[in-house]
């Protein structure tokens, strides 16, 4: 008969899974507590969180989610566990993962879940590689902008080239200059 303390952490890992956009599996096996700590600080900057989740409870909230996701993974899921939870920006919490493994070597990616997809180690490191929301809204942005800055240029260009003219007639010496 389980626990109330495992059937609560089961409720709670169930919640966390469904109010995920992602969820990627972290072999943590090698890593140091401070540096396990630094990847958390660095991932909730961005919405995620790292949890050291136990295998088989984690199983068991994943059934609750897709029954079919525990059958896909239920002989992947072994050994130490770190599960990251996404927030609803998938790709910046994955890009501090990816850098974060570039320096460190560390934690190896087992598995994830993105958006009620499985997706494998070489799927997340493709992602990683994706620009952020802010690159995206910035180049947004500035593909918007640019027919106006254009449109602006395109209607003071009589104006400058007047401007230019008058400006060369004075240095001629064919105009007085006033002042």
């Amino acid at each position: 008969m389980p626990n109330t303390k495992n059937i609560q952490r089961v409720e709670n890992l169930t919640d966390r899974v469904n109010t995920s956009t992602g969820v990627v599996f972290l072999d943590y096996k090698g890593l140091t507590h401070r540096q396990l700590e630094d990847l958390r600080l660095a991932i909730a900057e961005d919405g995620g969180s790292i949890e050291i989740t136990k295998n088989t409870l984690m199983k068991i909230a994943l059934s609750k989610h897709d029954v079919e996701a525990v059958r896909a993974i239920d002989n992947d899921l072994t050994g130490p566990t770190a599960t990251l939870f996404i927030g609803e920006d998938i790709v910046t919490p994955i890009k501090k993962l990816a850098d974060f493994m570039k320096k460190n070597e560390l934690p190896k990616i087992k598995w994830a879940i993105i958006e009620n997809q499985f997706v494998d180690e070489n799927q997340v490191k493709n992602i990683s590689m994706l620009p952020s929301k802010e690159e995206l809204v910035a180049r947004l942005m500035g593909q918007i902008k640019a027919p106006l800055y254009g449109l602006a240029y395109v209607l003071t260009a009589n104006v400058r080239n007047l401007v230019y003219a008058l400006s060369a007639i004075e240095k001629k010496g064919g105009g007085e200059a006033n002042g």
